[in-house]
């Protein structure tokens, strides 16, 4: 059993998704302490993730403490990456269809 005063917390932020082994969702929430900078994880059981989260966002913001956003699932570099190399795939397609040059 681990017990914390709001004012003992630094973060308290929903951190990802998870599925108990009876099958039940939980959401992963991270606890980090002020003085000892120890982090916490655990999980709270719950039917609607989104509201979960929310609340838990809300609840950390009224007692002044720090949330993390979540993550994109993919990084943006990645997708930049992407429509760069399509972009680039579709001028050399349509530059040899114009018989700019030949492939």
């Amino acid at each position: 059993m681990w017990f914390s005063n709001w004012t003992d917390l630094r973060e308290m932020s929903p951190v990802e998704r998870s599925v108990l082994p009876d099958g039940r969702e939980g959401v992963v929430i991270l606890l980090t302490e002020r003085s000892r900078r120890r982090q916490h994880r655990f999980v709270l059981t719950t039917r609607d993730a989104v509201a979960t989260e929310a609340s838990l966002r809300d609840r950390a913001a009224a007692h002044g403490l720090r949330t993390r956003r979540p993550r994109p699932p993919v990084s943006r570099a990645l997708t930049w990456s992407i429509a760069l190399a399509t972009a680039g795939a579709l001028t050399v397609l349509l530059l040899s269809a114009a018989h700019v040059f030949r492939l």
